[in-house]
């Protein structure tokens, strides 16, 4: 990979897009499967609720571009929180 690569990638990554969208919805997961290994119940929900932001905000991103892939969006999501919670 060259330097341009690079830069390129690394100005992607540290975009507040990115970090919104992507980067809460894979932080949130991450704590949510903490918390359920550790079994400690406040790490699981704010995981949850860091992923449902995520989702949130991934919709908004998205809604511009396609409105039926947003849906989609939320569709995976509520579906994801609501097996998160209830189960």
């Amino acid at each position: 990979m060259n330097t341009a690569d690079k830069k390129s990638a690394l100005s992607d990554f540290t975009s507040s897009r990115f970090i919104f969208t992507t980067g809460f919805m894979i932080i949130g997961a991450f704590c949510t499967h903490l918390g359920i290994l550790l079994a400690i119940n406040i790490i699981e929900l704010i995981g949850i609720g860091v992923f449902t932001l995520g989702g949130i905000f991934s919709v908004f991103d998205m809604w511009k571009i396609s409105k039926i892939r947003s849906v989609f969006i939320f569709v995976l999501v509520s579906v994801a929180v609501s097996y998160l919670l209830f189960n």
